[in-house]
């Protein structure tokens, strides 16, 4: 039969990579203690693997956020060995993003769950739900970065002919996982299960290197971000970091 893929590893990959280029950019270091990275949907299939991604690489607080708190905190739990993190679990949403200084969102709510009073200034979002997490209003919010997650740029010449809003040449992660499935010649199925495989998702990134597919320039609310928004979240950026010292 045909193999088959939701694409969701390397969704995952591109996430957890789309928040830390979007992190060094405005001039936040993800190691540093003070600042605190949020899981919104952390119990998901893709929340739980980006959060496992993530976690060795933060000093500061983690949460774990979802609808429900147990499963919360069985992810919570299994990410403590990992990280030099606190790791806390929550089902607050609004409550954690307020002090979320980083954060991927990746629910499966059919509504908007971040509005524009939830959001800390300073802080980048990566936002891999669609229909989207974070609402529309946070656009007019200057001090928030909000990053449109799993969107990724395709070797080669490519022409799909439908428009997927995006530019040219370019397609969402889970797409381009097929691709790169394709072109590896990987003849079974990939991303299946309610748990994705940690090593299947950094096979995705090999495989990308390996072909060309990479991280489009950062896109907020599908326009691309300008030089003056990064330029104005690096001012907020480095005023709070002087304020710590």
């Amino acid at each position: 039969g045909i193999g088959v893929t939701t694409g969701n590893s390397y969704t995952a990959y591109t996430a957890h990579e789309a928040l830390l280029m979007g992190a060094r950019e405005i001039g936040l270091n993800p190691e540093d203690p003070n600042l605190t990275l949020a899981v919104v949907g952390g119990t998901g299939s893709i929340g739980r693997i980006v959060a496992k991604l993530l976690a060795p690489k933060v000093n500061g607080k983690m949460v774990i956020v979802g609808r429900n708190k147990e499963k919360a905190e069985k992810v919570a739990s299994e990410l403590r060995p990992l990280t030099n993190a606190e790791v806390l679990s929550s089902d607050d949403v609004k409550g954690i993003m307020r002090q979320a200084d980083m954060a991927v969102t990746v629910s499966s709510a059919v509504d908007a769950i971040i509005g524009a009073d939830d959001v800390k200034s300073g802080a980048v979002i990566v936002d891999v739900s669609r229909p989207r997490d974070v609402a529309e209003a946070v656009k007019d919010r200057d001090d928030v970065l909000v990053i449109d997650g799993g969107v990724v740029k395709i070797p080669g010449d490519v022409e799909f002919n439908f428009d997927f809003g995006f530019p040219p040449g370019t397609a969402f992660a889970c797409m381009a996982e097929t691709m790169m499935l394709a072109l590896e010649g990987w003849s079974g199925d990939f991303s299946l299960t309610k748990e994705l495989k940690e090593e299947q998702v950094l096979q995705t990134g090999q495989w990308a290197k390996k072909h060309g597919f990479e991280l489009i320039w950062m896109r907020s609310f599908d326009l691309p971000v300008s030089e003056e928004k990064i330029k104005h979240m690096r001012e907020i950026i480095s005023r709070r970091v002087n304020s710590y010292g």
